[in-house]
């Protein structure tokens, strides 16, 4: 009997934590998507990107693709405050910096999604990660291109130094 007793509490032991470990009792982790559209003259950026919340909330990654990049620019996504429009809006351009994320001339990196890397042709990838900014406080991302003829020096990734070419507003999916 104590035997009998002793498998009976082990099983018991053994299913508890196999069910507070359930897929079904875990949160959700938050996602959005962009679709992200030329905005200035002359522009024929496109791309899909997708947003994943980092575990713990803080932080996201992207992972997109694109096209009609002109194969020989460099490009950036960042990711704009709560306050920022995908399309002109009242004198407010889209994806301008709206102040919620600091100062672009000091706190770019808390806008910088990733850069844009040639794929073929045309074409880009975006693999990124945003450690500091959550989803929740970011409205819009940009497809920027580096002004020419001066290329960026490593590391600077403000607006003025790449120029808007395309917006898109974010959809949270969950």
């Amino acid at each position: 009997m104590r035997t009998k007793l002793l498998s009976v509490l082990a099983a018991a032991a053994c299913t508890v934590p196999l069910a507070l470990a359930s897929p079904a009792s875990a949160a959700p982790t938050q996602t959005a998507t962009v679709d992200i559209v030329p905005v200035a003259a002359g522009a024929v950026e496109r791309a899909t990107v997708t947003l994943v919340a980092n575990p713990g909330g803080l932080g996201y990654s992207a992972v997109g693709s694109g096209t009609g990049f002109n194969p020989l620019s460099q490009y950036v996504s960042l990711g704009y405050g709560v306050n920022s429009v995908p399309v002109a809006t009242n004198g407010v351009p889209p994806c301008a910096d709206d102040g919620t994320l600091g100062d672009p001339n000091t706190s770019t990196l808390r806008m910088f999604i990733g850069a844009w890397l040639p794929v073929l042709g045309s074409n880009r990838s975006l693999a990124g990660t945003q450690p500091t900014t959550t989803i929740d406080q970011v409205n819009t991302v940009s497809i920027r291109r580096a002004n020419v003829p001066i290329l960026p020096q490593p590391g600077d990734i403000r607006p003025q130094t790449f120029q808007i070419r395309s917006c898109g507003q974010i959809v949270k999916v969950n």
